[in-house]
């Protein structure tokens, strides 16, 4: 199965390794449909096992811990502090800004629900409530 890790490369050359292996299967004479549906099937795996890592975290330390500090589940500066790093992680990446902001606030609205569900008894201001900002 086709592997995007090669750890001993730089993180640029890794994606281009990853774009490459795609080109490759093509050159070799598997349809270009085929071969791209491959590989966003293995990118769609990864992206779900790093949501699953990321609520496994929310759920298990985050809610305990505000929890037990008294805590609310939203915390808007953290909400920010998010936000600004995946616009810029977007741009780096050529993804574009505005749905990377808009996956991102179902990511932070899915991690703060969590926390109610798991016993963090605060209520927060739900993004979707929330005006266009």
């Amino acid at each position: 199965m086709p592997s995007n890790t090669e750890p001993h490369l730089p993180k640029t050359q890794r994606r281009k390794t990853f774009f490459e292996k795609v080109k490759n299967l093509i050159d070799k004479g598997t349809d270009p449909l085929v071969a791209a549906r491959l590989f966003i099937d293995i990118i769609d795996k990864m992206i779900i096992d790093l949501l699953g890592m990321r609520h496994k975290i929310v759920t298990e330390i985050v809610a305990p811990h505000k929890e037990e500090m008294g805590l609310p589940a939203h915390d808007e500066q953290r909400e920010e502090d998010v936000l600004a790093k995946i616009e810029k992680r977007s741009r780096y990446s050529k993804f574009p800004v505005g749905e990377a902001v808009r996956i991102y606030r179902v990511v932070i609205d899915t991690s703060t629900e969590s926390q109610i569900r798991t016993g963090h008894h605060k209520v927060p201001v739900p993004l979707a409530a929330q005006t266009a900002r």
